[in-house]
């Protein structure tokens, strides 16, 4: 369970709107998401950063890294 948006200045981490969004769709028990999913989508340079995030519990959000 989670989401994805865009943001429009280089800063492709969690604004605190983005924070308290996780934590809403954390209080809703329909969700039954212990652990939600964020990907931010950021214009950098010519070309897009796009970064994961896991919001566990109450706890901050984890940036997830893929390695290859």
């Amino acid at each position: 369970m989670g989401e994805w948006h865009y943001h429009t200045a280089n800063a492709p981490w969690p604004s605190s709107q983005d924070v308290d969004q996780m934590r809403v769709v954390a209080a809703k028990p329909a969700y039954r998401c212990d652990i939600r999913l964020l990907a931010i989508v950021c214009p950098v340079k010519l070309t897009f950063s796009i970064k994961l995030f896991a919001f566990p519990g109450r706890d901050p959000p984890v940036e997830l890294v893929l390695q290859t």
